[in-house]
């Protein structure tokens, strides 16, 4: 561990505004972006973001002396408040449609043709709120459907359904996109 940020964490132990500072702007960006993957709106994204810092600050034995394993429980700490606010909107279970599931696009495309990183999450940003969320914890939270359904009270197989659906959704996009 390197010293810098021993100092850093004992300075945000001990409450001083500077270290505290300094903590938000190293961690800030991981952890917003781990709120906005779920949440997929700016406003609440940062507002779990601070929110999830501010834990941090008011109960200083969540800290952890490794900046990698901080970043992950920052990260997941960031993960679970986006579900929990996820849950708390009225059309969370309501705003899924239920349509036809279209034939997966083909495999075989050539690699310069295959969407960027950028361009799937605008491309999830643009689904509806369920679909966004499973998507979001399966491709970018590394979480298997089991978990998944856990975290969002559902069934297994409901989650595995909705991540099919939601697939094939950001697939057309992302064809559509391809298209302009």
């Amino acid at each position: 561990m390197d010293n810098e940020y021993k100092n850093l964490v004992d300075g945000v132990r001990r409450c001083e505004q500077q270290a505290q500072m300094a903590f938000y702007d190293r961690f800030f960006r991981p952890v917003y972006q781990s709120a906005a993957a779920v949440v997929g709106n700016r406003d609440e994204a940062e507002e779990i973001m601070q929110d999830t810092l501010l834990k941090i600050f008011v109960r200083p034995e969540l800290l952890n002396d490794d900046p990698q394993a901080m970043e992950r429980i920052l990260r997941r700490i960031a993960t679970n408040a986006a579900i929990d606010t996820i849950r708390k909107q009225k059309n969370f279970y309501t705003s899924i449609n239920e349509e036809q599931v279209s034939e997966p696009a083909d495999e075989d495309e050539p690699a310069d043709e295959q969407p960027d990183i950028d361009e799937i999450r605008t491309g999830i940003g643009r689904l509806p709120v369920g679909y966004r969320s499973i998507l979001s914890l399966r491709l970018f939270g590394d979480m298997n459907f089991a978990d998944i359904a856990a975290r969002l009270q559902l069934n297994p197989s409901t989650v595995r359904v909705q991540y099919t659906r939601g697939l094939s959704r950001l697939r057309n996009l992302l064809n559509q996109t391809q298209r302009i």
